[in-house]
């Protein structure tokens, strides 16, 4: 279930938020009706889930020698669902996401989203933008206002990556260990999926057969929504 945090806050419902994707994860998600939320190590970005240089500097200021303690710590592991915000589809994010002649994409909004989560799962969801900083000189802490939250380093990337204007569904589990073989790589929760898609978005060079395909799949699993094309 979504939760509300004091300091990692939820950017405004009527945001436009898209997720796109390959045809495999499409037909996953109207399958099984649930979102995939992949562990904090499995991203390509190596620093994900990292404290940033200030971060373990203010550890240590605290207690001398501490950071090496905290950074190897192996306990705690974050599950991370990934949306875009912007108010029209991206040229970017179908090439690197999806695929331009065979993707698709959902439009909705962060307040759908939080809407369409099963309120009866007692995991909680932290919903936020992400912060982009320079890990060398910028702590993650920025992100809760401050707060020495643990949680901010989950919304926070380096600057290589801020053309993605990322939205962030976080759930974490401090009991969870990132050096267990039995820590699954990913965790996934139900979605009421009238409830979260507003649009469906076809990739901007797909072929008419592979619209066609799109549009059955869709009506096979009983959802009225619109169903548009990229104009890119």
């Amino acid at each position: 279930m979504y939760k509300r945090h004091r300091w990692i806050i939820t950017p405004n419902n009527g945001r436009t938020i898209w997720r796109y994707m390959s045809l495999d994860k499409f037909l996953s998600l109207l399958n099984d009706r649930q979102l995939y939320f992949a562990r904090q190590d499995t991203f390509f970005d190596l620093q994900e889930g990292k404290r940033s240089v200030p971060d373990l500097a203010m550890y240590d200021e605290a207690v001398p020698g501490i950071s090496d303690i905290i950074e190897n710590d192996p306990y705690g592991c974050a599950f991370i669902n990934c949306w875009v915000m912007s108010d029209v589809d991206l040229y970017l994010m179908w090439s690197t996401y999806s695929s331009l002649d065979k993707g698709i994409a959902i439009k909705s909004t962060i307040g759908n989203l939080k809407d369409s989560l099963d309120p009866t799962d007692e995991r909680e969801i932290y919903i936020s933008d992400v912060h982009y900083i320079d890990y060398s000189n910028k702590g993650t802490f920025i992100k809760a206002n401050g707060s020495a939250n643990d949680l901010a380093r989950y919304f926070c990337k380096r600057k290589y990556f801020q053309q993605e204007q990322e939205l962030r569904l976080v759930y974490y589990n401090y009991k969870m260990r990132l050096d267990d073989n039995n820590t699954p790589s990913g965790l996934k929760f139900s979605v009421s999926l009238d409830t979260l898609i507003d649009e469906f978005w076809i990739a901007p060079q797909a072929d008419v057969w592979y619209g066609n395909l799109i549009k059955e799949e869709i009506k096979t699993h009983g959802l009225v929504k619109p169903i548009r094309r990229s104009h890119i």
